[in-house]
């Protein structure tokens, strides 16, 4: 974990850009730092359900031992069977990647409202509005952008800015 980036002023900037309710951004940066600390120096990876009106965390998902995986428990599917909207998500992504389809994927299924990512490196992400898409061919669309030049990361942002037309979801990354 980049410690400046991830406890400076900017970092705190970004997770205040997140929501315009401050309840609800002060427990992202909270819940953000707490994953991050956690899980640094790992491939593993955190993930924390906030109440989206009043911030409060409801559920702590911090056991995974599956390198770059999140794996939802029965409490979690059970708190987003119920009113998956009320929900923000936060994990971490270790290698400072944007969300991956695994990750739009699992908001569409589970329904909540917003998905936030952290990395490592102070970077922050926020998507929302989610339809599942088709693993493979999104990845078909990562490498037609890696053939023209494109690093990973820059290939997986321009094939998630092209796929949220046809999928109807957002993301961006909060500078």
């Amino acid at each position: 974990m980049d410690k400046a980036a991830v406890n400076s002023l900017d970092f705190a900037n970004k997770i205040n850009n997140v929501s315009d309710n401050k309840a609800l951004n002060e427990s992202l940066l909270k819940s953000a730092k707490e994953i991050l600390k956690h899980r640094d120096g790992t491939l593993l990876e955190d993930l924390y359900l906030l109440y989206f009106d009043t911030g409060k965390i409801v559920y702590k998902n911090n056991l995974s031992s599956d390198a770059q995986r999140i794996t939802y428990t029965k409490k979690m599917r059970q708190l987003l069977s119920d009113k998956p909207d009320r929900f923000v998500a936060i994990h971490n992504h270790p290698q400072d990647m944007p969300p991956s389809a695994s990750d739009i994927n699992a908001a569409a299924k589970n329904k909540y409202n917003r998905g936030i990512i952290v990395g490592h490196d102070g970077q922050v992400f926020v998507y929302d509005g989610f339809e599942i898409i088709e693993r493979n061919a999104y990845d078909l669309e990562i490498g037609k952008y890696k053939k023209l030049g494109y690093t990973e990361y820059e290939a997986q942002v321009k094939a998630l800015e092209s796929w949220s037309v046809s999928y109807h979801f957002s993301i961006k990354e909060v500078l």
